[in-house]
């Protein structure tokens, strides 16, 4: 086996790869791109895009300026991922679902709430802002060519539900609130809840957070998430999820994410702009203001006598 690490008091670590001279230079890091996006520590975080699911796309980003409270981490939705970088100028509509499944007491009643912020000017008559939050895109959106102001928002964004049995095979319909029903796009945090009652053959819940089928409304059109619990009636006041409050970061997927001082809070997120190649998306950023280091490891099978030789991006 090989550990490969890298520790710095710096910014941005890009591209990491890993080339073993006996298979003709093949890639032996998994992700080492760094493309494959990060979940929440216990979440699961899916990004794609809708009529091209192998693709991958930065729709979501775990970071401080998304939180709902000071010095916490939030959810940074990107609903203009689609048309941007890479992908300029071709549209893409983008989803981004989390989820967390827990285990459960049939008969319990359980109430999951989260909050979300969505950006726009606050008028609903203007159809400016995020495109959750819209009847209409703007006429100045790329999905409106012949700038009507006409063309209907496709997106949807909701909290859910699911009550599963011993299989994690869904028993009934989900339960779901359309945060449109109550949210605007105002700039403000507002929390939203659904509720049910596990029925007699749940064994585990899977509750998500989803934003489908966004797509650029050219103004400010950010989305927030944060704050999430889920409690049932019988023990009110214990928080059945982990991580609920979205403050520990995950490590990208297939690497070990590590402060070396514990508490430091080095590693802020994976973010569009520390990416280093042209038709990447994303990059890790780590804050040197933090007053620690962190240290970013993969451990890989290796062959004896192969010569290995690793390499990285930083800046």
């Amino acid at each position: 086996m090989i550990r490969l690490s890298t520790r710095t008091l710096f910014v941005f670590l890009a591209i990491a790869t890993l080339a073993c001279s006996f298979a003709n230079g093949a890639e032996v890091l998994v992700n080492g791109t760094l493309e494959a996006s990060a979940s929440p520590t216990n979440w699961t975080l899916d990004n794609f895009i809708t009529d091209e699911p192998d693709l991958v796309v930065n729709v979501t980003e775990q970071i401080g300026g998304a939180s709902e409270f000071d010095e916490g981490l939030g959810l940074f939705i990107r609903p203009f991922a689609g048309n941007v970088g890479t992908y300029a100028g071709e549209n893409y509509a983008v989803n981004s679902v989390l989820s967390q499944t827990v285990n459960i007491a049939p008969g319990r009643t359980y109430t999951f709430t989260g909050s979300a912020r969505w950006q726009g000017d606050g008028d609903f008559d203007t159809n400016d802002g995020f495109s959750g939050g819209v009847e209409f895109l703007l006429p100045e959106s790329p999905s409106d060519p012949d700038m009507t102001g006409e063309v209907p928002s496709p997106t949807q964004t909701y909290f859910q539900m699911e009550f599963l049995d011993a299989n994690d095979a869904l028993i009934g319909d989900p339960i779901r609130f359309d945060l449109k029903d109550e949210q605007l796009n105002d700039n403000l945090w507002l929390d939203h809840s659904v509720s049910g009652v596990a029925p007699a053959d749940a064994k585990r819940l899977r509750v998500s957070a989803a934003a489908l089928d966004m797509v650029d409304n050219v103004s400010a059109q950010a989305a927030y998430f944060d704050s999430f619990s889920l409690r049932d009636n019988v023990s009110p006041t214990v928080e059945r999820l982990q991580n609920a409050n979205l403050d520990t970061l995950g490590a990208p997927l297939g690497f070990d994410v590590a402060e070396v001082r514990d508490g430091a809070d080095t590693l802020i997120g994976f973010r569009d702009f520390a990416n280093h190649t042209d038709d990447g998306q994303q990059g890790l950023w780590l804050r040197a203001f933090a007053g620690g280091d962190g240290e970013v490891s993969q451990t890989v099978n290796a062959a004896p006598g192969a010569q290995y030789e690793f390499s990285t991006w930083s800046r």
